[in-house]
């Protein structure tokens, strides 16, 4: 790749889109760009999913720690009072963030998205 070649690639001087006459080229094309956005976008769904599934593991398993410390009555920075306070909090944020997530159903929302993108790629 040249010098010339480079530039114009780094700074995305090509044309947005080549233009195309045939109408079965175009519908060709705009079905490989949908197949891909929808593979890109089941992608982010699923990595979302499995992010919200380690926060919430990572805020239950503070919940658990918080008692276990203090019944093994390790001298803590932390009064009881305020170590009863982040328990309510953490409480209060799985069960609002386990809601959250259980309606926003990421793992059926990327399934779908990913068969639809494979039957596009299929082809009719």
């Amino acid at each position: 790749m040249n010098f010339k070649m480079a530039i114009t690639w780094f700074f995305s001087l090509q044309p947005m889109e080549r233009s195309i006459n045939d109408p079965g080229e175009k519908l060709l094309n705009s079905m490989r760009t949908t197949a891909r956005c929808r593979f890109h976008a089941a992608q982010r769904l699923k990595k979302q999913g499995d992010f919200s599934f380690f926060t919430t593991t990572i805020l239950s398993l503070g919940l658990i720690l918080i008692p276990l410390i203090q019944n093994a009555e390790i001298k803590l920075a932390y009064s009881d009072k305020v170590l009863n306070m982040m328990q309510i909090f953490l409480a209060v944020s799985i069960l609002v963030y386990s809601t959250i997530n259980s309606t926003a159903r990421y793992d059926l929302r990327s399934q779908v998205l990913s068969e639809c993108g494979d039957k596009l790629k299929e082809g009719p």
